[in-house]
C-alpha cells in the first residue's frame, strides 16, 4: 500500500499516508457473500496535537469505520506531535538553523541510527502481512476503490489521479464534501509551497543569503550549492558507508549546515521571503482560499467531535 496508488492518492492535508480507517457506509468489496464486521483499533490524539494531524487521524478513522464493516481489522495510532513541537515548514525549503538538533538527528537520513529506541511495529502492516493474496487484493480494492473511479487533477506542470471511490474516498468525503469539488482546492494549496519556493530562490535578496551560507559552507570544508544539494550528497554517501561512518558524516554536515545557515540567516530571510509571496498569492486567490479554509474548518470540527468520542472509549491493549 505503499507502492504507486498510495502515491497518486497523497493530498497535502494528510501528513499520514499509511492504512489505517474509514466509514461505515461503504460500499461492498465483491459479490453478496455476507461479510463478519472487522475489529477497530482507535487511539485518540491529545488535544494539543496541530490540526493537520488531527485531520489525517479523522481521515484514517472514517476509512477505518467502512473498512471494518466489510470485514477487515484497522488500527488508528494517536498522532505522535503536537503545538509544543510544530513542524518547521521551511526546513525542507530552506535549511534547518537549528545546529542542537542537527547534532541529535543529523538531517533525519539514518533516522533508525540517531533513535534512541526501535520504532512501534505497524499493527496495519502486520495484519496485512498475514492476509491470503486475495484478501489483499479485496482489501486494496476496498481501501482505494477502481481505478476506473480515479479522476484527474489539474497540478500545473502534471495531472494527480485522485480516488473517488472506496473507503478512503468516502472518508475525504465525509470531511471535505464532494472529491470534485475538495482534490482540486487540495491540489492546489498542496503545490503553493513548491510554486514559491520557486520564486524565493531566484530572488535577489535571497541569493546574496545563499552566496553567505556557501562562503560559510566553504570555510567549512563542504563545499555545495544549497542546503537542499548538501542533503542529497548526505544521502547519496551514505549508502557507500557503514552505518556508523555514515551516521558520523551525516551529524557532521548537518551541523555545519545548521550553524552556516544561521550565521548567514538563510532560512530566516527566505521564511520572510516566502511568507511575503505566499501574501500575494493569497490575496490574489483570496476566494477559493476562502473556500479550501472553509471546507477544513468544518472537517476539522467533525475530527474535533470524534476525538471526544473516542477519548471517552478505553484504549485497547
Amino acid at each position: 500500500m505503499n507502492g504507486g496508488k498510495a502515491l497518486k492518492l497523497c493530498l497535502v492535508v494528510q501528513l499520514y499516508a499509511v492504512l489505517v480507517a474509514g466509514m461505515a457506509a461503504c460500499s461492498s468489496v465483491a459479490g453478496d457473500e455476507q461479510q463478519t464486521e472487522g475489529k477497530l483499533d482507535v487511539v485518540a490524539p491529545a488535544e494539543a496535537s496541530v490540526s493537520d494531524s488531527i485531520l489525517a487521524w479523522a481521515e484514517n478513522v472514517i476509512a477505518g469505520q467502512c473498512m471494518t464493516a466489510q470485514g477487515f481489522n484497522f488500527s488508528v495510532a494517536a498522532p505522535s506531535d503536537s503545538q509544543d513541537s510544530p513542524v518547521d515548514n521551511y526546513g525542507q525549503l530552506y535549511g534547518s538553523d537549528d545546529a542542537g538538533r542537527a547534532q541529535l538527528e543529523g538531517y533525519g537520513i539514518n533516522a533508525e541510527f540517531h533513535a534512541a529506541s526501535s520504532p512501534v511495529p505497524d499493527p496495519n502492516r502486520s495484519y496485512l502481512a498475514s492476509l491470503s493474496p486475495s484478501d489483499r487484493a479485496r482489501f486494496d480494492q476496498a481501501y482505494f476503490g477502481p481505478d476506473s473511479a480515479a479522476i484527474e487533477v489539474d497540478a500545473g506542470a502534471s495531472t494527480i489521479s485522485v480516488g473517488s471511490e472506496g473507503c478512503l474516498a468516502e472518508a475525504r468525503i465525509r470531511l471535505y464534501g464532494g472529491i470534485a469539488e475538495w482534490a482540486p482546492l487540495d491540489v492546489w494549496v498542496t503545490g503553493l509551497d513548491s510554486e514559491i519556493h520557486d520564486l524565493v530562490i531566484r530572488d535577489a535578496e535571497y541569493l546574496v543569503l545563499l552566496g553567505r551560507w556557501q562562503e560559510c559552507m566553504r570555510q567549512r570544508k563542504f563545499p555545495t550549492a544549497s542546503p537542499g544539494e548538501s542533503r542529497e550528497r548526505v544521502a547519496q554517501t551514505a549508502g557507500r558507508l557503514g552505518p556508523l561512518d555514515a551516521v558520523r558524516v551525516e551529524r557532521e554536515t548537518a551541523v555545519a549546515d545548521a550553524s552556516c545557515n544561521r550565521t548567514s540567516g538563510l532560512r530566516v530571510g527566505a521564511a520572510k521571503l516566502h511568507a511575503s509571496q505566499a501574501r500575494k498569492i493569497l490575496d490574489r486567490e483570496s476566494a477559493r482560499f476562502a473556500e479550501y479554509s472553509g471546507r477544513r474548518e468544518r472537517a476539522l470540527g467533525m475530527a474535533r467531535e470524534l476525538m471526544s468520542k473516542f477519548s471517552e472509549r478505553p484504549s485497547p491493549g
